[in-house]
């Protein structure tokens, strides 16, 4: 489902969501908050220089995973 079908964004300026690229991998779209939550991971957790840290609404997340179980999607590159 789309970003404003989930109720997570009502414009056009804001709209976190997880794609699925041709190789299997994914590119998720969220508010960067690396700065902000940084300090709070664990001990043996790293964000190296080129990665950022971004927040995705949980119905986001859940939307996605329903997608992928219910058309039996597997890693391209599996």
């Amino acid at each position: 489902e789309s970003p404003s079908q989930l109720k997570v964004s009502m414009s056009g300026d804001h709209c976190p969501d997880i794609l699925a690229l041709e190789n299997g991998d994914f590119i998720m779209i969220g508010a960067d908050v690396t700065q902000e939550y940084e300090s709070r991971l664990p001990d043996d957790v790293r964000i190296a220089n080129d990665e950022s840290m971004v927040m995705i609404h949980a119905a986001t997340v859940r939307s996605a995973m329903e997608k992928l179980v219910s058309t039996g999607y597997s890693n391209a590159s599996s």
